[in-house]
């Protein structure tokens, strides 16, 4: 695991310099833009840390709570039947669209790219 690590890590680093060499040799930018460039990446991928950290918390609680199966058990209990169950699994489906839109859409506000409603 350590090894695969170091590794992983050691390939990232020849990138970096790599790209660095390439970038400024071919005069595409300025060594200054270069930096400044590489310091809003860092700042955005700590934000996509922080993303993934906040998903994998959710995970982890999903799974230690029941997860999939306490779902079911809940649509279950309250949609009884066939076809109401498929009611059930319908309005889920639908509630998670609606929700992946408004975040999509809190993201494209933050970002600056969809005005505010």
């Amino acid at each position: 695991l350590a090894v695969g690590f170091f590794a992983s890590i050691i390939v990232l680093i020849i990138g970096i310099v790599s790209g660095a060499i390439i970038i400024l040799a071919t005069g595409a930018t300025a060594p200054l833009d270069l930096m400044a460039n590489m310091g809003s990446g860092a700042a955005g991928m700590f934000e996509t840390t922080m993303v993934a950290i906040l998903v994998s918390c959710i995970g982890a609680l999903v799974r230690a709570y029941g997860g999939f199966d306490a779902l079911m058990y809940a649509l279950c209990k309250v949609f009884k039947g066939r076809k109401a169950g498929q009611l059930g699994i319908r309005l889920g489906a639908g509630e998670l669209g609606e929700t992946t839109r408004d975040v999509l859409g809190a993201v494209e506000r933050a970002a600056g790219s969809v005005p505010d409603e």
